[in-house]
């Protein structure tokens, strides 16, 4: 998701991509990356660079500076959403197509039977769709 303050010029939009964000500046520290290996996976439909201000290692340091006013945020959806009402913060989806994450756990199958049950209840929760 893209976080915004309410009365960012991107907050009248439901969805919108990152390359019409890359118009405004980033507070940065991208989800599960790097910023240059984050700007590697999305240069390839970027045209040019984001301009990223600053960046910060946690989600709560990164709210209260879109709050300031430093720049607007990329995080995961549901940590976005905790923060949206503390923060005055609106989440715009992201429609691009790398802006959607799948995991996929692995195991053998002779593992299952050596687990302890509460990492079996929590692989099984792992595998509801």
């Amino acid at each position: 998701m893209l976080v915004t303050l309410l009365d960012h010029p991107l907050a009248a939009f439901d969805s919108t991509t990152l390359e019409t964000a890359s118009d405004y500046p980033f507070v940065g520290y991208f989800p599960r990356h790097s910023y240059e290996a984050f700007s590697s996976l999305a240069q390839a439909s970027l045209s040019r660079p984001l301009n990223v201000r600053i960046e910060v290692s946690n989600y709560e340091a990164r709210c209260r500076l879109i709050r300031e006013k430093v720049g607007i945020g990329v995080m995961p959806e549901l940590i976005a959403a905790s923060c949206l009402t503390r923060y005055g913060l609106k989440a715009i989806r992201l429609i691009d197509d790398r802006a959607r994450r799948q995991f996929f756990p692995c195991m053998s199958v002779g593992d299952r039977r050596t687990l302890r049950p509460a990492v079996m209840e929590f692989v099984d929760c792992l595998l509801v769709r």
